[in-house]
This record gives structure tokens, C-alpha cells and sequence, in this order.
């Protein structure tokens, strides 16, 4: 660049993008990993060496700032049909879903919710991690159990929910209940 070297770019930019350097000069590497560069490949560059500089940047794109999973955390919700209307429901707000004949009821901390979405397109909505069958017509959200037996789980103290006889074995080992 006639005006100005790559370094010196990098300085003008408040938030850079993330940079690889390729060049023909050793000298400058301190200088280019205190802006927090990737990697400084020195040319002729060996093929190996420049796929580990991509892989770095990917791993390091890979992992999200605490921030920004605090922030992903609050904001995941699912949306459900109701009455012909399409509704957003956080997840966190969920207890446990029931399902009926003809419908689901989602279970919230502060009400219900009434759908026509069966229960396993809803827990292929939802995380494994956060959620788990316990039952045909039970999925229940892991951090609202405050209570378990070999029988039922109990939900935020309020709700005894039975065991299914095909669901119990893998729902008691996800839980960490030793039998």
C-alpha cells in the first residue's frame, strides 16, 4: 500500500477485522500480535502452516464471548401456534409441556399456553441439554425438577409428574438419579 503499511491500518480501525499476515519480514511480528492479529505467516509460506493460521481463526470465531451467550441464553425462545396466531415463548419460562388427544400445553412460569403442535416436533425444538422425556405425554425442563423418586418428578414444588414405564430408565440416568 503506497500510503500506509497493513500495520498501520489496523491501527486506525477500532474494532479490526480478524487478520492473517502474510509477509517477507520477521521484524514486524511483535508489533502485528500486540493488535491481536491471528497468526504472522512469513512467505514463502508452506501450505500446512497457512491451513493451521485458518484453523486458529475458526476455532477462535467458534467461541463466543461470555457476553454474547448471556445474551443468547436470555433471548432463545420458540414460537408456537395459538388461535390462529403464531407466539414467541422463551424458554426459560417453560416448566414442562403436557401433551392431550388433540393438543399440547405448554407450561410457563406464569400461565399456560394451548397448541396444536405434538409434543415431539416441540422437543426437536428444544434443547436435550434443558429438556428431557419423562413420560408419552410429559417433557420437562431439567431446571424446574425440585424433587425426584423412582415414581415422578416434581416440578417447582407445585406438580408430580408420573414416570412413563418406556421413558424412566433414560430419564433417571439423564437426571443423575442413581437407582
Amino acid at each position: 500500500m503506497p500510503e500506509m503499511d497493513g500495520l498501520e491500518l489496523l491501527k486506525t480501525i477500532k474494532q479490526p477485522p480478524s487478520v492473517i499476515i502474510t509477509t517477507a519480514f520477521r521484524n514486524y511480528a511483535p508489533e502485528a500480535f500486540d493488535l491481536d492479529v491471528i497468526d504472522y505467516l512469513l512467505k514463502p509460506i508452506a501450505f500446512e502452516r497457512l491451513i493451521k493460521a485458518v484453523n486458529k481463526f475458526f476455532d477462535r470465531e467458534a467461541l463466543p464471548s461470555k457476553e454474547a451467550l448471556s445474551l443468547q441464553e436470555q433471548k432463545e425462545c420458540i414460537y408456537l401456534k395459538e388461535d390462529g396466531k403464531v407466539h414467541q415463548i422463551y424458554i426459560e419460562q417453560i416448566l414442562y409441556i403436557e401433551s392431550l388427544d388433540e393438543f399440547v400445553r405448554v407450561h410457563l412460569q406464569d400461565g399456560v399456553f394451548t397448541t396444536t403442535e405434538n409434543i415431539s416436533k416441540l422437543q426437536r425444538k428444544l434443547s436435550s441439554d434443558a429438556f428431557i422425556r419423562i413420560h408419552r405425554s410429559f417433557l420437562v425442563s431439567i431446571k424446574a425438577i425440585t424433587c425426584i423418586t423412582t415414581e415422578w418428578v416434581e416440578i417447582k414444588g407445585i406438580k408430580k409428574l408420573p414416570f412413563g414405564r418406556t421413558f424412566k430408565q433414560l430419564a433417571l440416568a439423564r437426571i443423575g438419579y442413581k437407582v
